[in-house]
């Protein structure tokens, strides 16, 4: 794919954007066209041996050429120097510093506007946040302003990325289980896409006013779609570890109801790269206070295509939990498993805080 050409014939498209718009424009667009490269993680001695040094360097100095590109799994390296740089310069006629820091490892980029040096680090979750309508953390200015958090909002709304917020109220309808019937139901597959904007301000309303009456008043019914094992458990916890699953439910719930949607709607983004539905996760566990340890495993194949799981341990007082992100056929799933099969994972697979399947780690 010739990715500079097919931004220049969109920023063609939207030749009335002010230059602050078309940077911020094309620094979503890459996020959107890119994906983190998941085996950069695991390029240690003591996971795959001496095969690390030498994948190591192929991903890091991997050459990006944006008139021929076959592969869009990057690392910061890629992004910084054969992507992002090149497309404000080439595209935009504008100068991209290409920083670097923590000990030469991890690399961004910057460039002045409006008499502020602004700071593009795309590859510490942006990558993935850019294509599900959430706010980005990488995009900002060196210097605190208190004011750029609105601003920056605003040129997303002036460019399109979003109508009047960011994607909170839609996840937030995805976690309930009558919404998604609504949209099977009436066919409305997509509704903040089709509507008119009076009606998708009313379907937000009344997503956040679901949640809400779900938290106080419907959290039987909200029970009694749980399988009944899970019943069984919420029925034996305190009301602090019910919660706890009833969260870790409702992310389960969104992810999935959200693999329906993008089978159905060719614009959205579908969860087939790991690292989209890990950051997805983690954000999910911060926005509803959960701290839950991660572990992070991986079979090394001989082609590019490794497989990843993560899998997420939960110590109850009298019970344990397991969750797991796994690939089920063409997109990854965020899912309860049994403790048999989480410890069988741990057990034949390589990778990262292993130590975490035992209970007192």
């Amino acid at each position: 794919m010739n990715i500079l050409e097919k931004l220049a014939k969109e920023l063609q498209e939207r030749k009335n954007f002010t230059l602050e718009q078309k940077k911020r424009y094309l620094y979503l667009r890459v996020c959107q066209l890119f994906s983190y490269d998941t085996r950069w993680h695991f390029c240690k001695y003591d996971l795959i041996g001496k095969k690390a040094a030498v994948l190591k360097d192929e991903i890091l100095n991997n050459k990006i050429d944006l008139e021929n590109v076959s592969k869009f799994n990057i690392i910061c390296k890629n992004y910084s120097e054969d992507i992002f740089s090149v497309i404000l310069n080439e595209l935009l006629n504008c100068e991209a510093r290409i920083e670097c820091g923590d000990g030469e490892r991890h690399y961004w980029i910057e460039f002045e506007e409006n008499n502020q040096t602004i700071k593009a680090d795309a590859t510490l979750g942006d990558l993935t946040r850019a294509k599900f309508g959430f706010a980005t953390y990488g995009y900002k200015p060196i210097k605190k302003d208190k004011f750029y958090k609105e601003r920056l909002k605003n040129i997303d709304k002036e460019i399109d990325y979003i109508k009047s917020d960011y994607e909170n109220a839609f996840w937030i309808g995805l976690m309930g289980h009558s919404y998604h019937q609504t949209l099977q139901n009436t066919g409305l597959i997509n509704p903040f896409s089709f509507l008119p904007e009076e009606e998708q301000d009313i379907i937000s309303k009344n997503i956040i006013t679901q949640e809400r009456e779900m938290q106080k008043s419907s959290l039987k019914q909200l029970l009694k779609s749980f399988p009944n094992e899970l019943q069984e458990i919420l029925h034996r916890q305190d009301e602090s570890e019910e919660n706890i699953i009833i969260k870790l439910e409702k992310i389960k719930r969104a992810l999935s109801n959200y693999n329906y949607l993008a089978l159905l709607d060719k614009n959205k983004y579908s969860l087939k790269e790991f690292e989209d539905i890990k950051i997805i996760v983690r954000d999910f566990f911060i926005k509803l206070s959960l701290t839950i340890p991660e572990i992070s495993l991986f079979q090394d194949n001989e082609k590019d295509e490794w497989d990843f799981i993560n899998i997420y341990p939960i110590y109850l007082k009298n019970y344990s939990l397991y969750y797991a992100i796994e690939k089920k056929e063409n997109s990854y799933e965020f899912n309860e498993i049994t403790e048999r099969i989480a410890k069988t994972y741990v057990k034949d697979l390589k990778g990262i805080n292993k130590e975490f399947i035992n209970r007192n780690s």
